[in-house]
């Protein structure tokens, strides 16, 4: 066959995208092929001061549009170049500072900062009453937990990418804009009773503020406010029931306290000129949705169970103190495994290596949560069999306490690496999973435990299935 011929077949082998990569893809395993070259060619990244120049030296070395396509699975060579510049990060290769005791410590009494509203407005609800009452209170704890958590992810990105005075800025008017929509939500669903809308919008200001003050690390801020409040409930839950009404004006009080100090943390004055917000906004605006999303699905899943366990057995409902407890453990964990993922680049030398030692890191986490829920669990459930009120429904809600709190750490790291579109979907399936069921077996609180743990173990096992996979891609750790 002469030459002329070859030539046509050529160009078409050259121009063929789908061409048969198994011999790639069985050379480098499971791991990105990617993350390879990213770290192949990372001296290079670190001078380049845009992708232009790495594409530049990719084509210098022989890579052709062909080879991005067929081995990579980008269109072309400077397609391929903005990704390994994306994933080398020049800003960021610097090896970080040890993590800092105090962040851990912090991290771990956020726990106790979950367990102050459970001494506090069950005394509130106690001198309302009705179930109707119940089903509106939670439907406004939803909106504050999701309206927070998207404010709080906004605010942390802001600050991510210098502008710490527009953090402040979001922070300040979602907090005063929740107070009004905490309201009409509570008049809608509670009744237009004006001490039911009070709860409505004590209930949204606490938790607006609480996420402030968390965002600005001032953490013992909100102790020393709500203190008088915990102790009120307190006494009001074990020996002096008749100081309902004096206490419920004290928490109202703590709650005004910590309003304003979370609105006065937010003025700070930034040292420096800022980017405009909303160019900013426009190019997260899919992300910013997906985070909102996972929110409000995550604080759906949590409390929408709560409604069926605490209007049937009180004490049943107790199961699912170890997960509020423990949640102080699952950021800890969170955050030293990104410290830790992170200080693992300056430590292997191939991505095939650190996906082997983040795995491992993500294991570590997972069973100190996993043993550490079960720990808080094991001490609840010893008191209630003190006290003689032990049941099977609290043992196995204890449990689900226990897979959820392993469920939120994975949660949380594949989050962290943008995987945010998989958990909400997770989720909502988990959620509709709970529904049906108790649709189908009943709605009482012992059944709603049972589902509860069924579908915490389902989710348990939607979030470990990607995390296992996902974990190892390095690009995902640099900061």
């Amino acid at each position: 066959m002469s030459s002329g011929a070859l030539m046509p077949r050529a160009r078409r082998a050259a121009d063929d995208a789908t061409a048969d990569v198994s011999s790639l893809l069985a050379r480098i395993g499971s791991a990105d092929p990617v993350d390879f070259l990213v770290e192949r060619i990372r001296p290079v990244v670190r001078r380049a001061v845009d992708p232009l120049q790495v594409a530049a030296w990719l084509e210098a070395d022989g890579m052709s549009d062909r080879a991005a396509r067929v081995e990579y699975g980008y269109a072309d060579v400077f397609d391929l170049a903005q990704e390994v510049y994306r994933r080398a990060d020049p800003a960021s290769v610097e090896q970080p500072s040890p993590p800092a005791p105090v962040q851990h410590a912090r991290d771990l009494g956020h726990g106790a900062l979950y367990l102050l509203p459970t001494v506090i407005f069950p005394v509130v609800l106690a001198s309302l009453g009705e179930t109707a009452l119940l089903r509106g209170v939670l439907l406004v704890a939803w909106l504050s937990w999701a309206w927070s958590g998207t404010a709080a992810w906004l605010g942390y990105h802001l600050v991510g990418t210098g502008r710490p005075g527009s953090a402040g800025r979001v922070l300040r008017w979602s907090t005063l804009a929740a107070l009004p929509a905490g309201g009409v939500l509570g008049w809608l669903t509670i009744g237009n009773a004006g001490p039911a809308v009070v709860l409505a919008v004590g209930l949204t200001a606490y938790q607006m503020s609480v996420t402030t003050l968390v965002f600005y690390r001032h953490e013992w801020w909100i102790f020393a406010a709500m203190a008088p409040a915990a102790l009120g409930g307190v006494l009001c839950l074990t020996v002096l029931p008749g100081l309902v009404q004096p206490m419920v004006v004290v928490a109202m009080a703590a709650v005004a306290l910590l309003l304003g100090l979370a609105l006065h943390a937010t003025t700070r004055t930034p040292a420096q000129p800022e980017p405009p917000l909303w160019p900013m906004m426009r190019l997260n605006l899919r992300r910013l949705v997906l985070v909102s999303g996972f929110t409000a699905l995550t604080a759906a899943y949590f409390l929408y169970p709560q409604f069926y366990l605490l209007s049937g057995d009180v004490v049943i409902a107790l199961g699912a103190l170890p997960v509020i407890a423990g949640m102080g453990i699952v950021e800890w964990q969170a955050h030293r495994f990104g410290d830790r993922a992170h200080a693992l680049l300056f430590k292997v030398a191939r991505p095939d290596q650190f996906a082997i030692k983040a795995r491992r890191l993500m294991f570590v986490g997972l069973g100190t949560c996993l043993s550490g829920v079960g720990l808080l669990a094991a001490v609840l459930l010893a008191a209630l069999a003190v006290a003689d009120r032990l049941s099977r429904p609290v043992i196995v809600l204890a449990g689900a306490s226990i897979l959820l709190a392993g469920a939120y750490f994975l949660a949380f790291l594949l989050a962290n690496l943008g995987h945010q579109a998989w958990l909400c979907g997770s989720l909502l399936g988990c959620l509709a999973a709970f529904a049906a069921a108790i649709a189908a077996v009943g709605d009482s609180a012992s059944h709603a435990a049972e589902v509860f743990a069924v579908t915490t173990a389902l989710l348990l096992t939607l979030t470990l299935a990607p995390a296992c996979r996902q974990i190892g891609q390095v690009w995902g750790h640099r900061r």
